[in-house]
């Protein structure tokens, strides 16, 4: 990372675990205390009360006399970046015409189906707003926005649904 010219004197390591007690069908993910780490029995003691003090929290109780065992660890290392704080904008063009048609759909809260307006995604633009009930349509998935819900297109085109 110091070839890459980044100011490792503010960089940040964060150290995780997907851990679990033998025998168990998923892993707990945890951070883990600062290493270095070794095979002695003082960094297995750390390692393992990481876990066990997460598992708590989680879960309340620990099993008895039962061993932890790590399936994956991992370090991620952040360090600050030249012009990270630029905002990301969006590149939709909107210029409106996102109003593909209308649909029936149906809405549990209106028990039955209701005229919907059908939104093209690509044709929103930051700032466009839409009211509920509507469908939002794009490659690859579709949002529904139910009665009384609003959904405003982000400065970085995400959009941002607020629920009644």
């Amino acid at each position: 990372m110091a070839d890459t010219g980044l100011k490792l004197d503010s960089a940040t390591v964060r150290r995780l675990a997907d851990g679990r007690f033998l025998g168990q069908g998923f892993d707990l993910v945890v951070d883990l205390p600062a290493g270095p780490y070794d095979d002695s029995a003082g960094s297995r003691a750390r390692l393992t009360a990481a876990f066990e003090t997460a598992y708590r929290e989680k879960f309340t109780l620990t099993p008895p006399d039962v061993p932890v065992e790590f399936i994956n660890i991992r370090v991620a290392v952040r360090a600050p970046v030249a012009g990270a704080d630029v905002a990301v904008q969006s590149d939709a063009r909107g210029g409106g015409g996102a109003v593909k048609g209308t649909r029936r759909a149906y809405f549990p809260e209106r028990r039955g189906f209701e005229e919907t307006t059908v939104y093209d995604r690509a044709r929103l633009a930051p700032g466009d707003e839409i009211a509920g009930p509507a469908v939002v349509e794009e490659d690859g998935s579709t949002l529904v926005i139910g009665p009384g819900g609003t959904a405003k297109v982000a400065a970085t085109g995400n959009l941002i649904v607020t629920l009644p």
